[in-house]
């Protein structure tokens, strides 16, 4: 039982989590957009950034002081 308590945990805190501003990991724009309508649904992410033409899956986001770790 105390697995299914933790994962119930865990849905609970990640429902109620608001999305994180990404930022471009190579110049630090928050000007990024998906390279496809099907990523996250059909193919993994992948992000062009605007400013300097970066692509790729990975991205920066800024967490919030707040939030609880």
């Amino acid at each position: 039982m105390g697995l299914l308590q933790r994962l119930r945990e865990v849905f609970r805190v990640m429902k109620h989590k608001a999305p994180r501003k990404k930022y471009c990991p190579r110049c630090g724009s928050p000007n990024l957009k998906l390279s496809s309508s099907l990523d996250l649904w059909l193919t993994p992410a992948q992000y062009i950034c605007e400013k300097c033409g970066y692509k790729g899956p990975v991205v920066m986001e800024k967490e919030d002081e707040n939030e609880e770790s």
